[in-house]
């Protein structure tokens, strides 16, 4: 009993103080047999001065079409877990990030993140959290800046460390 409410490119919202912007999928946009990774929504959230960029599994096709949007974003949710499919040269630079979150399960079967995209991402000079090394992380956007959190690290410190500065 749920009630969905579809959204689509260009669409703003609210949700409480935060303002939603609809960046993808696009205003014609019909599901076509299975869900496909590049189905997934894109969204940009601004509050306080502060702004997150959430892009779901979408790879670097989607990436391309949204190149002429506003992306500038001080938090990124990294593409499809760390893939190799997104996190483009392009879509970093535009983005412009200065935190990346990775969202991927321990020793997962797809070797996510990749190691070829946290290059990307280090060269992007963006700060990385990965939750396979560091556990739920929580950002606190404020206007004087952005405070972080880890909790329940599923490895060793040391572990972690050695991780989260592959690809920088």
């Amino acid at each position: 009993r749920v009630s969905v409410r579809q959204r689509h490119a260009g669409e703003t919202f609210d949700f409480g103080s935060v303002r939603i912007t609809v960046l993808s999928p696009p205003q014609d946009w019909q599901l076509k047999g299975r869900v496909r990774d590049d189905d997934a929504m894109v969204l940009r959230a601004e509050n306080r001065g502060r702004s997150l960029l959430l892009v779901g599994d979408i790879g670097k096709k989607i990436e391309r079409s949204l190149l002429n949007e506003e992306l500038r974003a001080d938090i990124l949710k990294v593409g499809h877990h760390g893939s190799n499919t997104s996190s483009t040269p392009e879509f970093l630079a535009a983005v412009r990030p200065s935190y990346g979150v990775i969202s991927a399960g321990v020793r997962n079967r797809f070797r996510h993140p990749r190691p070829e995209t946290l290059q990307r991402l280090g060269d992007a000079r963006v700060l990385v959290y990965r939750t396979d090394l560091m556990g739920a992380t929580t950002f606190l956007l404020e206007p004087a800046g952005i405070s972080v959190s880890t909790y329940g690290s599923p490895v060793t410190a040391a572990s972690a460390v050695a991780g989260w500065n592959s690809g920088r």
